[in-house]
């Protein structure tokens, strides 16, 4: 039984001699072996941002080096396909705060293990989605045709409800909608996008905003320039008439529909002559048609005038002083009014009737085709702007033809 016992002994101590030179070798032969496998892709949990109206910032994307060791031969298929990185965002609130990055590994042989993960931490920025209503601002591009003007731009949008996180919302400095008017000649509906600008004027992306196409309302009016008309009632006392009439401007500028825009003129309203007596110059109303207004709303139209007295002056104009027209050269003239006195009786405003004088006016007789003997001829006076001649004393004068 000893020997037996001693045997049993030398067995089981060669067992273990075995296993130590086995796991020696194996060691030798497969030893641990590390390896660093880099940017690996975080995944960011942010299924609960949304429902806490929350929007992750900061970082967008997140790699992360892992560093891992197993047996050599265990590691020879070991890849990042192995390894799962992620962060939870749950629970988070606004704000920034530090966060570990969470790694554990996939279908890997037994016996390989994380040993270190850079970066350990990542800094996240977590930021409340606010709203806010912004009044729309109508902006155009482009040029109407000559003579026509751009009346008004409306549209029932009048404010935008844009939606992002704080950060973003309050760089938001306008919103415009830019309507292209150029070669527009007639009222017109216009789809156009609105833009989101900050100071700088530079398009702010990554915010919503409700609605994001606006209509437009395109009120295009015509221009035209024509002249003042006077129009007048009544009549000045006797021996009184108006003069040196103007108006200032002569010509207005309008707007209005095309249609009714192409008249010929635009008449003042009615005034009454006699309530120019008093003064020298008065503004005056304008007698606009339906659906036609000044260009300028403040223009003031005024007339400037002189109001004078109308007179009767008389002229004595010797006989010879008269002018004898076609006398034939086989007669001579003879008249007993050789030493008359000519009266004309001229009517007008004083100040032109102070100009005119004797040597003015003109008195002909006009022989044409008389004959020998005696003729009754009637004096004819020249013709003067703005002068009537009233009267002439004696209006003819008897004339005998004498054969030579």
């Amino acid at each position: 039984m000893s020997k037996e016992k001693n045997n049993l002994t030398i067995k089981a101590f060669a067992l273990i001699i075995a296993i130590l030179l086995w796991t020696t070798v194996m060691k030798v032969e497969n030893p641990e072996q590390p390896t660093t496998i880099r940017n690996i892709p975080v995944t960011i949990n942010t299924t609960t941002l949304d429902r806490a109206g929350l929007v992750l910032m900061e970082p967008k994307e997140i790699t992360v080096n892992v560093e891992s060791t197993g047996r050599r031969n265990d590691m020879v298929d070991f890849s990042s396909k192995n390894i799962v990185a992620q962060v939870d965002l749950s629970g988070r609130g606004e704000g920034q705060f530090k966060l570990a990055i969470t790694v554990s590994l996939i279908n890997q042989k037994p016996g390989i293990v994380v040993t270190n993960i850079e970066p350990k931490e990542v800094l996240f920025t977590l930021e409340k989605t606010i709203p806010r209503e912004i009044p729309i601002n109508i902006q155009t591009e482009g040029a109407v045709p000559e003579d026509y003007l751009l009346d008004s731009i409306t549209s029932k949008s009048q404010f935008v409800t844009i939606r992002g996180p704080r950060s973003w919302v309050n760089e938001v400095n306008k919103v415009v909608a830019t309507v292209n008017i150029d070669g527009i000649s007639s009222n017109a509906n216009r789809a156009v996008p609105v833009k989101i600008l900050d100071d700088e004027g530079n398009e702010v992306l990554g915010v919503d905003k409700v609605p994001g196409m606006i209509d437009v309302s395109i009120s295009v009016l015509k221009t035209n320039s024509i002249p003042i008309e006077l129009i007048t009632e009544n009549e000045l006392p006797e021996n009184f008439t108006i003069t040196n009439i103007s108006i200032s401007p002569s010509n207005i500028e309008i707007k209005g529909k095309k249609e009714i825009v192409d008249i010929n003129k635009i008449n003042t309203k009615t005034i009454d002559i006699n309530s120019l007596l008093e003064q020298s110059s008065m503004e005056v109303e304008l007698d606009l048609p339906q659906g036609i207004e000044l260009l300028n709303p403040r223009e003031k139209v005024v007339i400037t005038y002189t109001i004078e007295e109308t007179i009767t002056k008389a002229y004595s104009i010797p006989f010879k002083n008269i002018t004898i027209k076609n006398l034939g050269s086989e007669f001579s003239i003879n008249t007993l009014d050789l030493d008359k006195i000519i009266e004309v009786s001229l009517k007008g405003i004083k100040s032109e009737l102070d100009l005119i004088s004797e040597s003015d006016l003109s008195l002909e007789l006009d022989l044409l085709g008389l004959e020998e003997g005696s003729h009754l001829v009637d004096l004819k006076a020249n013709d003067i702007p703005g002068v009537t001649i009233e009267e002439t004393k004696p209006e003819s004068i008897e004339v005998r033809l004498i054969k030579n």
